[in-house]
């Protein structure tokens, strides 16, 4: 009994370290995700700083040949109207920086605003799955499998008697010697075999349900995989042409 209860904390520890790598990787995920998010904008912003001064040499050379007679005026005010259009979007992309420079400091538990370097990102390259290795949440689920086989374990064992032991020292009143010895206890389990029988089918139960949602997990995680990378591939003929 006490061999399947060690075995089953073992495995809960087991799943509690795996939740812990499960939170790494999603928060891992979460700051390459607003890091990417952060250098489109900046870069976003500076095309359009470069729109924005275009526009403005076009409205300055509009307003010349208003001032010349080459034009009616026009040219100067569908300029200033794409000017106009410029800064509402220069504005709009300064308040999603600043948002999106308030969730990455609060991923990497920071309180100054970063941005990313000025320059080209690197080209990234599609990570191999290694065979035998587990995505974080596979390995969660995984291991409540673990858990649930534990639990059968233990169960089966409540119903086997129990034996404990202790050793003892007291003093009797008016005795110079302390009296030694030891007690065995033994503990029947008082439920029939009807009731055992249900838990264990319950415990199994859970088994098959964790193992079942571990396959459904594997297939479409495996799905996914194979959509990525066919992903991956048309971005990467995209590029290449």
């Amino acid at each position: 009994m006490y061999k399947a209860k060690k075995n089953l904390y073992n495995e809960q520890l087991k799943y509690y370290e795996a939740t812990t790598a499960t939170i790494d990787v999603g928060l891992k995920r979460d700051i390459r995700t607003a890091y990417y998010q952060l250098w489109y904008l900046q870069d976003k912003q500076l095309l359009f700083h470069r729109l924005d001064s275009i526009y403005k040499s076009l409205s300055a050379a509009a307003i010349l040949k208003v001032k010349t007679g080459d034009s009616r005026g026009l040219d100067s005010i569908a300029a200033n109207v794409r000017m106009a259009e410029l800064q509402a979007l220069l504005q709009q992309i300064g308040n999603d920086i600043n948002i999106q420079q308030q969730s990455l400091s609060q991923l990497v538990n920071s309180n100054d605003l970063m941005l990313p370097l000025m320059q080209p990102l690197d080209k990234l390259t599609m990570p191999a799955q290694s065979a035998d290795s587990l995505h974080p949440l596979l390995a969660l689920q995984s291991q409540n499998i673990n858990i649930a086989n534990a639990g059968v374990s233990v169960i089966k064992n409540e119903n086997k008697p129990d034996f404990s032991g202790r050793f003892f020292s007291q003093r009797l009143w008016g005795a110079s010697n302390p009296f030694t010895g030891f007690s065995v206890t033994a503990s029947f389990p008082l439920f029939g075999a009807s009731a055992y029988r249900s838990k264990v089918k319950t415990a199994q139960a859970e088994v098959q349900l964790q193992q079942k949602q571990f396959e459904y997990q594997q297939q479409l995680f495996n799905t996914q995989q194979l959509q990525m990378q066919k992903k991956w591939e048309e971005i990467t003929v995209f590029y290449l042409l």
